[in-house]
């Protein structure tokens, strides 16, 4: 069963909005077993609306569409909607009677130009919404090779979410039913490039196979999406289970977390589970990964504190490191890396120190171009201080950005093993 998804606005076709609408409903007609074949986003023109309606109205069952529904002139959602049809608008009473309560509700005098969303094409019926003004459109459009229901909801992401879980999705079910759910499934990997795990993984990443696994990068995490579906969810998980086992027996310790996971949010629990404090000296990431770890909740009951130390003043005046052992290996080596991850512990009385060191070669010809970046990343405890070599190109953002996943790479990897106090 085909379905389409359509996004109605200028912010968002210009790109100063990002559609987290299509997302979310991608996901949500994904899992109940609907085939989402297209995203559409359109300005806010009748035209626009209405041709990226009529080609997808010969490719899917079900379009929804989000946004142009409110009382301002650019919204014409149901202008198209009626010019799809070739039926006029006419006013419903029982959604001009909510509008005007909701109005009065918080105190206020509907505006006269709010009556337009009370507006439906002849034939259409209003989706009433208990969150917002905008009551949604069901629209069943005649076609002779297959049965077509476009449903217009508000862009407002809040009121768009529940109107379509509490009142559309019901009877999509019920009018199309599929019979099945489709699960997925996203094992992440951070430590070696696509092309490596893919060579791993070759054999799974063939197309046209169920379970089907899939490859995103995204700042150097490879993530594996295992897709398949089945008559209920745990059918469906049941299915996908081999070859889960199969990546992970094939990455090992490559794979850190699962769905939305995050690399500091699996460092931190492995904190929790040793009860180990870390304090933490950034150099070239800039403060990013201490920024990373405190945007997990609980994290002050195993961060100890914090420093960004760039100048090389700075490292010799606050964590007292020998002027000789600067100058002989520079600020950047992996004896200054060493050397700060144990001064930095020692002084935050941590059981754990991290540190980040490196530099950014030049880039070459244009200013803007990808650069090369050298990080030594370490990580102390009262018995050892391991140390680690992060190679990358991309632009500088991007390499502070990747330095910072794998200096808590580091650390997860060698706390992975280690037994609680």
């Amino acid at each position: 069963m085909h379905a389409a998804i359509v996004s109605v606005g200028n912010e968002l076709a210009r790109g100063r909005i990002v559609d987290t609408n299509a997302a979310w409903l991608a996901e949500q007609l994904t899992y109940h077993g609907y085939d989402v074949t297209a995203h559409v986003t359109v300005g806010d023109h009748v035209d626009q609306i209405g041709d990226a309606l009529r080609w997808l109205t010969g490719r899917a069952s079900i379009i929804i569409v989000t946004g142009g529904l409110g009382p301002t002139q650019d919204d014409l959602t149901r202008h198209a909607l009626a010019s799809l049809v070739g039926q006029p608008l006419q006013e419903d009473r029982d959604s001009l009677k909510r509008i005007e309560a909701r109005f009065k509700a918080t105190g206020r005098t509907m505006p006269e130009a709010n009556r337009i969303q009370a507006l439906v094409p002849r034939g259409a019926r209003p989706i009433p919404n208990d969150y917002g003004t905008a009551p949604g459109i069901w629209l069943e459009v005649p076609l002779q090779t297959h049965r077509c229901t476009v449903v217009a909801l508000p862009g407002v992401p809040a009121e768009m979410k529940r109107m379509f879980a509490e009142r559309v999705l019901p009877e999509l079910l019920k009018e199309y039913p599929t019979g099945r759910v489709r699960v997925e499934r996203r094992l992440h990997a951070f430590g070696l490039g696509e092309s490596h795990i893919e060579e791993r993984l070759r054999d799974l990443t063939r197309r046209d196979q169920d379970p089907e696994v899939g490859i995103t990068v995204h700042h150097a995490t490879i993530t594996l999406r295992v897709t398949t579906s089945g008559r209920t969810e745990r059918e469906a998980r049941h299915r996908m289970e081999p070859v889960v086992r199969t990546i992970y027996e094939r990455l090992g310790e490559l794979i850190y977390g699962e769905d939305n996971e995050t690399l500091e949010a699996v460092l931190l629990r492995e904190l929790d589970r040793l009860r180990l404090t870390l304090a933490v000296c950034e150099g070239l990431t800039g403060g990013m990964v201490c920024e990373r770890l405190v945007a997990v909740a609980g994290t002050s009951r195993w961060l100890r504190g914090a420093m960004v130390l760039y100048a090389n003043d700075t490292k010799l005046d606050l964590l007292g490191m020998p002027e000789e052992l600067l100058a002989e290996h520079g600020a950047a080596s992996e004896q200054t890396a060493r050397y700060l991850a144990e001064a930095v512990r020692l002084r935050f009385a941590a059981d754990l120190g991290l540190a980040t060191v490196g530099w950014m070669e030049p880039p070459l010809g244009d200013a803007a171009s990808d650069q090369i970046a050298t990080v030594w990343i370490a990580a102390a405890s009262e018995l050892a201080v391991t140390a680690e070599c992060f190679r990358t190109q991309a632009d500088r953002e991007e390499i502070r950005v990747r330095a910072t996943k794998a200096a808590l790479n580091h650390l997860r990897l060698r706390l992975r093993r280690a037994r609680p106090r």
